[in-house]
């Protein structure tokens, strides 16, 4: 059996039905409960006993400050940027499919230098590669400028990841 148009209508209206039904119900067993509801505020300011009043909680000591043990040394091989842990979407046969042209003019503006050029050589390199890691191997040796753990590079390594994992 086709469901033609006339037919879904048909069940629309009768779920519609069974709506206002459900709300007739509900109105015909609570109207003295909807009369009874206040039009002017309650106070629910309650007086009580003294045993059951609440003890204050007392606040937190402040924690002592450790003092430095030695320079702050930060694990860079632990340390793991937003890009490398997120889910990249779908995989793609070349990274210029994964990057819309907006994308493509923020990239090159801010990452490249103006530098179409630069952009295509970049990506030709990155399709070539094996894995992640040399791409970041790259982008370390070639672009030291590039701060890793901006909005634009993450959308750029995104993309890069989706060729690359």
């Amino acid at each position: 059996m086709e469901r033609t148009a006339d037919i879904i209508l048909a069940e629309i209206k009768e779920y519609l039905q069974k709506i206002e039904q459900s709300i007739a119900e509900l109105e015909s067993l609570a109207p003295a409960a909807l009369e009874e509801v206040p039009s002017e505020p309650v106070d629910l300011d309650i007086d009580l006993p003294e045993e059951a009043q609440p003890e204050p909680v007392p606040e937190p000591e402040p924690e002592e400050e450790m003092p430095p043990q030695g320079p702050a040394i930060i694990d860079v091989v632990t340390r793991k940027r937003a890009w490398e842990i997120d889910i990249p979407g779908a995989p793609v046969g070349n990274i210029l499919s994964a990057i819309s042209l907006n994308d493509r003019l923020l990239f090159i503006n801010s990452l490249f230098k103006k530098d179409p050029v630069l952009f295509q050589d970049t990506i030709r390199r990155f399709n070539g590669m094996a894995d992640l890691a040399a791409a970041e191997d790259y982008i370390q040796q070639n672009f030291p400028d590039w701060n890793l753990e901006s909005d634009t590079v993450y959308r750029f390594m995104m993309a890069v990841r989706r060729k690359l994992s």
